[in-house]
């Protein structure tokens, strides 16, 4: 075997280990299900002292179908998301200017309510 064709070889193995590596790591929520409601208006935003939480509602209420969440009454989104601070921006933004979006609910393992999982504003 040429030196050219070994090193190729080492070279896919490495990549091959590395992918099943990556597969086995990836948290089950990266691909939990999940489902998009477009033109809805924000409703009511909550939060209490002794929650870490936003509970966001919608109208029209955001769809469940497929998700193992059981109420559709809130989105949560947990103040410890990466992006919490930039959407709770456009849903105040959202709210305030009475305009409609888009969300994503995200299965929550089976918890009463959907996690927030996007938001997409409008022009």
């Amino acid at each position: 075997m040429s030196f050219w064709t070994h090193s190729s070889h080492l070279l896919l193995n490495a990549i091959r280990t590395i992918l099943i590596y990556l597969a086995l790591i990836t948290p089950s929520t990266a691909f939990a299900a999940s489902t998009t409601t477009d033109n809805v208006a924000v409703q009511l935003l909550s939060v209490t002292a002794n929650n870490s939480a936003l509970l966001v509602q919608t109208s029209p209420r955001h769809s469940l179908t497929g998700l193992n969440c059981t109420d559709d009454y809130w989105l949560v989104l947990s103040h410890n998301e990466v992006g919490f601070d930039a959407m709770l921006a456009l849903l105040l933004a959202a709210q305030r200017s009475g305009s409609t979006l888009l969300v994503r609910a995200d299965d929550n393992g089976g918890a009463q309510f959907c996690k927030l999982g996007r938001v997409v504003t409008y022009p």
